[in-house]
């Protein structure tokens, strides 16, 4: 079994770390690593009228001023995979598959390490957590801070990971999370 499966924010930033700890696959400071990385946000919200009561859907598809401010509570904060389009060929894909491929790539790791962007917002927390509640993931999950991508900033942040209980209680989460509700019900 891997100690630990190191997920990144982006594929750039995954070569880095794999510069950094000699592969993308190993040992580094006495644990076995396989990093591996998202490519952004993977998931998004539900359309706000798909995330309240039945009855209240009408209340929710208008924006007469009667039916403002939102109830927060109303919302169930339902997320789904992502679907883009391909502005050349104008074909679909969906995060979904995404997602799967993490899962697999993840499934025999002993903990899973944040291991994205170290953002004042939390957003690269945000992404990470989305992630791990969509594959379903109850084992350990850690942190790894860094400075900037510099091999030797990720090698020091190897060293000083930090344990993470859940994403209720990790503050860079809770930020993020809160900015992200607060945009669907003020612009959506």
């Amino acid at each position: 079994m891997t100690d630990y499966a190191i997920l990144c924010e982006k594929a750039s930033a995954a070569k880095n770390f794999a510069t950094a700890l000699g592969g993308t696959t190993g040992t580094f400071g006495g644990k076995t690593f396989r990093i591996v990385h998202s490519h952004g946000h993977l998931l998004e919200f539900v359309d706000p009228k798909d995330q309240v009561p039945e009855d209240q859907v009408s209340r929710y598809r208008s924006w007469k001023l009667e039916h403002l401010p939102w109830t927060i509570s109303d919302f169930t904060w339902e997320k789904q995979p992502i679907v883009s389009k391909n502005p050349r060929t104008g074909r679909k894909k969906s995060a979904k598959g995404d997602l799967a491929d993490l899962k697999k790539a993840v499934k025999d790791c002993s903990a899973l390490v944040i291991a994205t962007d170290v953002d004042p917002s939390g957003e690269g927390e945000l992404l990470a957590w989305e992630i791990i509640e969509a594959i379903n993931w109850r084992k350990p999950v850690k942190r790894l801070y860094f400075a900037d991508e510099e091999a030797r900033s990720i090698q020091s942040g190897f060293y000083q990971i930090k344990d993470l209980t859940t994403a209720k209680q990790d503050g860079d989460f809770l930020k993020s999370d809160a900015r992200s509700k607060w945009i669907i019900c003020r612009c959506s």
